[in-house]
């Protein structure tokens, strides 16, 4: 053990030195284990934060996962990732846990994955996010929750993921959830043209926990049910790439409320174009429509936004960007109208 210890700890060493995008560190007995990691600095425009301030970011991503043979092409795997982050406050630091869960690879019968991981409704919104920060107004599934378990399988261009949320606290939509289920389904045709065709269909369901409710509260978060689908042309980082999606969540409220909930509907379109040199150029428009089921104007507001891009990969492990966040007629007056950042990663 105190053998296997050394190893890790010097192969560790070895990778941060040298920044090699190859980062397995172990390899033996059908048994494999990889270091996954970056670190990045961004300069943000003053219409960024709150206090108005310019200021320079850092964070920094570490993780390990492995895969292990079980019995002939039946694998186990494992992955943790944490995040450290520094904005505006020098004297400490914001860790977030990404990362954590465990699973099964039965290869042609499919994948069982248990923990923490991004929410399987945002494969429907994945076509369309490759912006480094100014463009998650379209997004309601981009969060990691924990306490899920997916079932995943993909054959001959089809592909079906079916996930069980289970009771958990401090959901990403800031409530407790009881229980929950989600559907997604996807085809990916032969390249047409300049690359392959893909369209994905979901739908969720979350029942929210009411076990701290009090006696007769009103407008509290019973249910919501939604549904998305997702078109994109081509492979994106080569050549011209097309993408978009539209997502709809109804959010009800119990108690019989007059004020029955409210609904949110987002969309996205994108166009990008990376060219064999490591440029990529991007264009987005984004809505995100948040309206009440009864005439309450304080849950209702329409955020229109255009997300502007420019990449440069110098090599796989250090990329460069610029990008800007553009008003394009939201309905309340945004702090944040017009967004700037610059900034360069590492990735080991």
């Amino acid at each position: 053990m105190k053998n296997s210890l050394k190893l890790l700890a010097g192969a560790v060493a070895a990778v941060t030195a040298f920044g090699a995008q190859a980062a397995q560190i172990y390899n033996k007995n059908d048994t494999t284990l990889d270091i996954t990691g970056q670190v990045e600095a961004v300069y943000w425009s003053g219409h960024n934060h709150a206090n108005g301030d310019q200021t320079i970011s850092n964070r920094a991503r570490f993780g390990l996962e492995g895969r292990t043979k079980l019995a002939g092409d039946i694998y186990g795997f494992g992955k943790f990732e944490q995040q450290w982050e520094n904005e505006e406050d020098s004297s400490g630091t914001n860790e977030t846990s990404r990362d954590q869960y465990v699973g099964v690879d039965f290869g042609q019968g499919g994948v069982i994955t248990a923990g923490r991981f991004l929410n399987n409704e945002y494969k429907i919104e994945s076509v369309t996010d490759y912006y480094e920060y100014n463009a998650a107004y379209g997004e309601q599934y981009g969060d990691r929750n924990s306490g899920k378990i997916n079932y995943a399988i993909s054959y001959n261009g089809f592909s079906a993921a079916l996930e069980y949320q289970s009771a958990v606290n401090n959901f990403s939509v800031g409530r407790d959830v009881d229980r929950g289920y989600s559907a997604v389904l996807g085809y990916t045709s032969p390249d047409v043209v300049f690359g392959p065709i893909g369209v994905q269909l979901g739908a969720g369901y979350l029942k929210y926990q009411n076990d701290t409710i009090a006696d007769g509260e009103e407008n509290y978060l019973d249910k919501s049910h939604s549904f998305g689908v997702s078109l994109s042309w081509g492979n994106y980082g080569s050549g011209l790439y097309l993408a978009s999606f539209y997502e709809q969540t109804q959010y009800e409220f119990g108690n019989d409320n007059a004020n029955s909930g409210y609904k949110v509907k987002s969309s996205e379109t994108l166009v990008a174009y990376t060219f064999d040199n490591g440029i990529g150029l991007h264009a987005s428009y984004q809505i995100n429509d948040t309206s009440s089921d009864a005439d309450d104007s304080s849950v209702s507001s329409i955020v229109r936004k255009v997300p502007l891009m420019v990449t440069y990969d110098i090599n796989p492990n250090f990329r460069v960007w610029v990008d800007d966040m553009i008003d394009a007629g939201s309905s309340d007056d945004n702090s944040d109208d017009n967004l700037f950042t610059a900034g360069a990663r590492f990735i080991f």
